[in-house]
């Protein structure tokens, strides 16, 4: 899992830092395709395959696929 953050790239590192976050984090600048996956919610959550294609772009289902 990683953290797409829209913020600048010094803002979303600190911030994400400060909250001890388990994962990496990314600006959107940096997300290529994924970003255009998510949906307008907050958090947002994509599962993508090794090559970058969306599995599943809903938190349910990409948990679900998860398991």
């Amino acid at each position: 899992m990683i953290h797409i953050s829209m913020e600048d790239e010094a803002s979303h590192l600190e911030w994400a830092s400060s909250a001890n976050f388990p994962w990496p984090t990314i600006n959107a600048e940096k997300a290529g395709e994924a970003i255009e996956a998510l949906s307008e919610e907050v958090p947002g959550y994509v599962l993508l395959d090794r090559a970058g294609n969306v599995l599943a772009n809903e938190k349910s289902v990409v948990f679900g696929k998860l398991k």
